[in-house]
């Protein structure tokens, strides 16, 4: 077991408070010019991470990264708000660093039930790699941040504390693989309102087996090939559809074609709706924008120009 208040002095200790040139110190950069706070957030996070049974180099490097022990830093996170409401708190309300809603009491069971998730067997433990990567909203990067900083925590420790071994819980945990850029280019419909060909037909067929790759991406791929049929739809054959996605969750769409024609179809979309059952409606901006509103189901189809032919296209 560690000793909370060394650690935190270790790693917070100004510079002003003497040379060190064993480095038995970190002297972290602060948020705000006050050792006390960030202090006391660094104490409370490690409290909560023995009371949750987290590694206490692994919580103390997520939550300097995140917040920099700074309940001011910590209430404008993305991250936090997200977890805030998901147990129940006022996103960025809470700058108490003890109280029930603050950011330094969430962690430890949010990050407890990652772990629990990636549990395998009383031998190797958790997956702690995996754990922080879903933490942290799947960031491959942060989350290999917050892994080198725990190693660097935990030697720093070790240098005022020799008798202290870490087991480090990285040790057996699963290599993340990069992401993978994704691509689908569908082959033209015959027609609006048509069927796809043969050749489409046969790859909406490959995408409803197993793949080998995960849930999370043949997800996307299946909503990549649902937009791309649904543009064909509209647009016909006379047009080239490309659909890329740089992750697994902002897929992108680019339509080639000329303008002019473009916007004869969708205009011709709009107006050969029935607006009994299902209206469309048609926008056109001054800066080149188009908007097709769909009716059923109900989706905003935006087309930005990029060069002269070329659109990006915004599915909502």
């Amino acid at each position: 077991m560690i000793k909370i208040l060394s650690l935190c002095a270790a790693l917070l200790a100004p510079r002003s408070s003497g040379q060190d040139p064993h480095g038995r110190s970190l002297h972290l950069p602060l948020y705000e010019d006050d050792f006390n706070t960030a202090y006391s957030a660094c104490i409370a996070t490690n409290k909560q991470a023995r009371k949750y049974g987290i590694d206490p180099f692994v919580a103390t490097a997520l939550m300097y990264k995140e917040t920099k022990f700074s309940p001011k830093l910590a209430k404008k996170s993305k991250l936090f708000k997200k977890v805030q409401r998901l147990y129940g708190c006022e996103p960025g309300s809470d700058e108490f660093i003890k109280s029930s809603c603050s950011p330094f009491m969430l962690f430890a069971p949010h990050l407890a039930s990652f772990l629990e998730e990636t549990y395998r067997n009383r031998r190797t433990g958790s997956d702690y790699r995996a754990a922080i990567y879903k933490f942290v909203k799947n960031n491959r990067q942060k989350t290999k941040i917050v892994e080198n900083m725990a190693k660097r925590f935990a030697d720093c420790y070790s240098r005022t504390h020799p008798y202290y071994a870490w087991n480090n819980p990285f040790r057996n945990s699963e290599r993340i693989a990069p992401p993978q850029r994704q691509q689908a280019q569908i082959p033209p419909q015959n027609g609006p309102g048509m069927l796809p060909d043969a050749h489409l037909q046969g790859m909406i067929e490959d995408l409803r087996r197993p793949q080998p790759y995960d849930r999370q991406n043949a997800r996307l791929q299946r909503k990549m090939q649902y937009d791309v049929q649904i543009l064909y739809s509209i647009l016909g054959p006379g047009f080239k559809i490309e659909a890329k996605s740089r992750d697994l969750k902002n897929p992108e769409y680019y339509v080639y074609g000329d303008r002019r024609h473009l916007r004869n179809m969708l205009y011709n979309a709009a107006a050969n709706t029935s607006a009994d059952y299902n209206p469309h409606s048609f926008k056109e901006h001054n800066n080149g924008i188009m908007i097709l509103l769909v009716g059923a189901p109900k989706l905003k189809i935006t087309f930005t120009p990029l060069r002269e032919n070329i659109y990006f296209v915004k599915i909502q």
